[in-house]
């Protein structure tokens, strides 16, 4: 019997190996936990990663499952079918609560199905060809593995030759496959489900309520905060001691802002920007920091530092908490900053958007595109969250370093949206004597001048990588914002949004400061080492790894030609060589610098010869 144990255990342990985790961490710089339908099996893996990552991701959950059902009981002499139906169990709640990862992995199909190949070869093609029907009739990908998991569990129920512990086995299977697929299921019935071939959306749609990114922690002891009596004239507020007042701007249109003086404020990712607004925060008003990592909690609690993301950094405890619970942080907030990477963001947001106060005012301070879906985190939250809260949505961003906010060094930033007065209300909360907060109306050139320039700062630690000096960093900082302005006025952007704090601001920072990740990265990768090999074991984010593969496809769709970003995403995404890439872009065709600035005697430009 002991032996038999221990084979179970090792079963367990072969199922838990998370392929698609790996795979999309070492070679593409993506956690599937974050992409797609948030789940580490094979299919999300085709979804985000394509064919080339998921077809060795189901070759391994295929093998996971067969291995143990087939030779663990050849290993102990025991030829009794059942020992295997133990084994192939085994590895499949292996591969759905992986130890590796959390315990939270895939639904357990394709591991399944291998450990049925062992067992079983007329139950298993039962299943694949009930599966096949299904996909082909409908395209609906979940309700085909709901129905091969009935499917099997029948036709081992009819197979004179099945055991009981194969039986069993497979009416288990088919009662777990249901039950993995009931968030599926459910929006299938809402008509939400996408179909083959479709961008996965998140879990809820819109209108219902349902680790970090834009800086590298609080100010410094003693940063003062600047007060005014009006906000809606564009001051601001004396907040010492109300966490939070937002009030209605006269004619905005978003039906007003609630009054919620004393509320505290729910500050969602405790990586080193969000722990740095939660200490600039805490400043004045109440803070509760969500944190993912029970790590991070103990750290501040124990030593008011996060030690994780921000070491060093000391927090005033005075008013600010930190929690691993989403309830706790979000419960009668008055305002939610949020600062998940953006990869991630669907996945926290789908738990967090009904635990949300409707009313509260949310701050996007993500930098990044979603590369499953390719959208914004403005398009990302409106899946989530009630369209009015949308409208209200604000987005900061602009050049901020966490490590120097933390410092009390002086810092300019942008925040967007598409409400002024929800604008106003998150600059005066936002605004100290060491932190000033512009404003804007172009949420989508805010949102994506922050996402594009960390392509560009990819690129800039390239070029450092290969020593190329000044004059080609200046060149590509120049011709990396023209570029990406172009994307952005293609996409709805105003081109003058880049060149401002969001745009040139927040890109010459990052492309030229040592606390820059995404051009660190670069740096690497310049000097010749793999995309898998620099992030593997990196706990920070560098958003412009997954973001350049998003660009890259906005762009095509868009039909925009970006040389720059076409070559950091054949660097980071196809292993091209850096000075390969360097050559194709310093041997294009010449061009002029801006199309839309002609010489005066070109034709079509001279003065006018008509008479008046």
């Amino acid at each position: 019997m002991t032996s038999v144990l221990l084979l179970a255990a090792a079963a367990y342990v072969v199922g838990a190996t998370p392929a698609s985790y790996w795979i999309g961490r070492a070679v593409y710089g993506i956690d599937l936990r974050g992409q797609g339908s948030g789940n580490l099996g094979a299919t999300n893996a085709f979804r985000v990663l394509g064919w080339r990552a998921g077809v060795p991701v189901i070759l391994v959950d295929i093998v996971k499952g067969f291995a143990p059902a087939f030779w663990f009981p050849l290993l102990d002499g025991l030829a009794e079918p059942s020992w295997g139906v133990l084994y192939g169990a085994a590895a499949v709640v292996g591969h759905v609560f992986s130890f590796w990862v959390g315990f939270r992995g895939g639904k357990g199909v394709a591991t399944g199905a291998g450990a049925l190949a062992a067992l079983s070869l007329p139950v298993l093609a039962v299943g694949v060809i009930a599966w096949g029907t299904i996909v082909l009739l409908t395209r609906y990908v979940s309700l085909a593995s709901v129905a091969a998991g009935a499917a099997v569990a029948a036709a081992a129920w009819l197979d004179a030759g099945a055991g009981t512990p194969l039986r069993a086995f497979m009416f288990a299977v088919a009662v777990f496959v249901a039950w993995a697929h009931r968030g599926n299921l459910a929006r299938l019935a809402a008509g939400e489900e996408p179909k083959l071939g479709e961008p996965d959306p998140p879990a809820r749609g819109g209108g219902q309520g349902a680790a970090d990114s834009v800086g590298e922690a609080g100010p410094a002891a003693g940063a003062g905060r600047v007060a005014a009596p009006d906000p809606g004239s564009g001051g601001l507020p004396d907040r010492e001691g109300a966490p939070v007042a937002v009030a209605a701007a006269p004619g905005s249109g978003s039906g007003g802002l609630p009054d919620r003086k004393g509320a505290p404020v729910a500050v969602i990712g405790a990586g080193s920007w969000g722990t740095a607004l939660a200490g600039l925060l805490a400043g004045s008003v109440a803070v509760r920091l969500w944190a993912r990592e029970p790590e991070v909690v103990a750290s501040v609690e124990a030593s008011g530092v996060n030690a994780l993301y921000l070491d060093g950094v000391p927090l005033d405890r005075r008013r600010l908490s930190v929690t691993n619970s989403l309830e706790e942080a979000l419960a009668g907030a008055a305002s939610v900053v949020w600062a998940c990477p953006v990869q991630h963001s669907a996945a926290v947001l789908e738990q967090a958007a009904a635990l949300m106060p409707e009313e509260a005012l949310v701050v996007s301070c993500s930098k990044g595109i979603e590369v499953a879906t390719k959208r914004r985190m403005d398009e990302v939250f409106a899946a989530y969250l009630p369209a009015r809260q949308v409208r209200r949505l604000c987005v900061l961003s602009g050049p901020s370093f966490a490590r120097e906010v933390a410092a009390g060094t002086p810092t300019a930033v942008v925040v967007a949206s598409r409400d002024e007065a929800a604008c106003l209300a998150a600059q005066a909360l936002l605004q100290t004597d060491r932190f000033r907060v512009y404003t804007s109306p172009d949420l989508v050139g805010v949102e994506l001048a922050g996402a594009l320039k960390n392509v560009v700062a990819l690129a800039a630690g390239v070029a450092s990588g290969l020593g190329l000096g000044h004059n080609a960093l200046a060149a590509l900082m120049t011709r990396g914002i023209a570029e990406t302005s172009r994307l952005g006025k293609a996409l709805g952007a105003q081109r003058a949004t880049f060149a401002g704090l969001a745009g040139m601001g927040d890109l010459v920072l990052t492309c030229t400061g040592e606390l820059s990740r995404n051009r660190a990265v670069g740096v690497q990768l310049g000097k010749g080492r793999p995309i898998g090999e620099i992030l593997r074991g990196e706990r920070t984010v560098a958003e412009g790894v997954a973001t350049v593969r998003a660009v890259h496809e906005l762009a095509a769709s868009a039909g925009v030609e970006m040389p720059l970003c076409t070559e950091v995403f054949r660097i980071v995404a196809e292993g091209a060589d850096p000075n390969e890439a360097l050559s194709r872009l310093m041997t294009r065709q010449p061009k002029p610098e801006d199309p839309d600035v002609v010489f005066e005697d070109a034709p079509g430009t001279g003065p006018s010869h008509e008479k008046p």
